[in-house]
């Protein structure tokens, strides 16, 4: 039997198939983008750069944020948090939502 708790995968495997995850409960790494109408979760430096959002997660932690949550933009962040299918964040443009965010911290290495 499978033990409780997030189940971990990459930000890639939810994009490809966001209800497949609906409603689950996941653990996910990527680059954090954290700014006013924008807060997203990248799967690599070069999709954060180029502001891909079509393949990025949409991180929904509201705004404003705390400073603590603020100065993980653009870094290597983990999260715990549920996925949600159906929010395509803000203007419909993220692949899938990061809902229900119970952590999230600099990604050590």
């Amino acid at each position: 039997m499978k033990p409780p708790g997030p189940e971990t995968v990459s930000v890639e495997q939810v994009i490809s198939e966001p209800a497949r995850f609906d409603g689950v409960l996941i653990t996910v790494s990527g680059i954090a983008r954290i700014e006013f109408e924008g807060n997203a979760l990248y799967s690599s430096q070069v999709g954060f750069d180029r502001r891909d959002n079509a393949h990025a997660l949409w991180l929904n932690l509201g705004w404003p944020v705390s400073k603590d949550i603020l100065a993980l933009s653009g870094e290597e962040i983990v999260a715990d948090a549920r996925v949600d299918a159906t929010n395509h964040g803000h203007m419909g443009a993220y692949a899938a939502s990061l809902t229900d965010i119970q952590n999230i911290t600099r990604f050590l290495k």
